[in-house]
């Protein structure tokens, strides 16, 4: 699961994109409310992760604001 991590990525941006990448192999999609269960971390946290890991292209977003939901960059 930790193969073709970008340089610059941090320990807790890994630790999270593990967990959602292993979420999402069984998932088409997930939530910022499911992820901070899964992650055990504060919301805000847990957005600024699901940000860093849309701009390292780790993952894609869709939707808006309330309604957004990550998948796996293809």
């Amino acid at each position: 699961l930790e193969e073709d991590l970008p340089d610059g990525i941090t320990g807790t941006e890994t630790h999270a994109y593990l967990l959602i990448k292993k979420y999402l192999l069984n998932h088409d999609s997930i939530t910022t409310t499911v992820a901070v269960k899964l992650i055990g971390k504060s919301a805000p946290t847990v957005r600024k992760n699901l940000g860093r890991l849309v701009s390292l292209g780790l993952l894609e977003a869709n939707g808006s604001n309330k309604n957004r939901t990550y998948s796996l960059a293809k």
